[in-house]
């Protein structure tokens, strides 16, 4: 017998795109499924979209809540979830229709605890990479190495499939940012083994304006620095002295760089230098600036200006970087 695999949906705003993404889950090869839609108070037509797909196919059941958030809408469907692995998918999202067939098909030929496949990053109809990583399996308890790349593609709980006997932890309800992220370390805790695949079966529509993950928060690097935390915590229990904090640190200081080139592009000058001010002595960042190694040009010379502490620089440097890209 085919082992059951709940597909849980949290539903807001998202008329625009839920029959597609319903139609992707309800036309998998793979038809061991039970689909759980949480329709998070969504004022548009999604709580009718949800229904009409209901009565049209049984595997499909239904909670209509007050708008409380993803993680919360996860977490109610985490405790009906019956199937024997949890798969998580973004109403504006959609599957390939060999997804889970082929997830589970690796889960259980590998016996591994958990399977990572590839994205197709979408907008506007055009494809505008596939982050992936290429079949292997990751033994993170034992070797740095293989965490770190498997890091590269680990923020989402979309992309992957997990033994829902493993799931000890539910999503942390308490903040509305960088949630995901810490779901996932807190499964990876409880594997052996994990295995990425190259196949990119998990589509991602950037066109929803409404999605928390596409809105700018000014909050934004303060989710990014905690989580930062979370993430050497994770490894200095796990790893002890045996892992590269430099990579680490690189990471802090890209996560500084991405937020500030947004502020730097979405504000005018005295709101970003403001903003950059802000976080330019925070002790986490100070941190990362002097302990990280870039190879990139570019990276080394933004590095630099934070370790010289120098907002207007900062702010030219962006500006810039942006007059570079429209000249090419």
């Amino acid at each position: 017998m085919n082992s059951l695999v709940t597909i849980i949906i949290p539903v807001y705003k998202s008329e625009k795109w839920l029959s597609r993404c319903l139609e992707s889950v309800t036309k998998q090869n793979y038809k061991e499924l039970e689909i759980i839609l949480i329709n998070d108070g969504s004022p548009d037509k999604s709580g009718d979209i949800c229904e009409k797909y209901s009565n049209l196919d049984s595997r499909i059941k239904v909670i209509h809540q007050k708008n409380q958030g993803p993680s919360v809408a996860r977490n109610v469907g985490l405790k009906m979830a019956k199937g024997k692995y949890i798969q998580f998918v973004d109403s504006d999202d959609w599957l390939e229709s060999n997804a889970c067939a082929t997830l589970v098909k690796y889960m259980e030929s590998q016996e591994v605890d958990e399977i990572v496949c590839g994205l197709n990053v979408i907008k506007h109809e055009k494809l505008l990479r596939t982050p992936h990583l290429p079949e292997k399996k990751y033994s993170v308890h034992t070797n740095p190495e293989d965490f770190f790349e498997l890091f590269k593609i680990l923020a989402s709980p979309c992309n992957k499939l997990y033994k829902k006997e493993l799931i000890t932890e539910c999503f942390d309800t308490k903040t509305t940012a960088g949630e995901d992220l810490r779901f996932n370390l807190d499964y990876l805790k409880n594997t052996n083994t994990v295995l990425s695949i190259p196949d990119c079966l998990y589509n991602v529509c950037l066109d929803n304006e409404q999605s928390l993950n596409r809105k700018f928060r000014e909050d934004r690097l303060d989710v990014f620095l905690s989580n930062q935390k979370k993430v050497f915590e994770f490894c200095d229990k796990l790893y002890g002295q045996r892992y590269k904090q430099t990579f680490l640190y690189n990471k802090s200081v890209l996560g500084v760089h991405a937020y500030y080139r947004d502020v730097c592009k979405l504000m005018d000058k005295k709101d970003a230098i403001r903003i950059i001010k802000k976080y330019i002595n925070q002790a986490d960042i100070v941190l990362a600036v002097k302990n990280a190694k870039h190879s990139r040009g570019d990276y080394r010379i933004f590095n630099n200006l934070l370790r010289i502490r120098n907002t207007k620089l900062i702010f030219n440097f962006f500006k810039f970087k942006f007059l570079l890209e429209k000249l090419r």
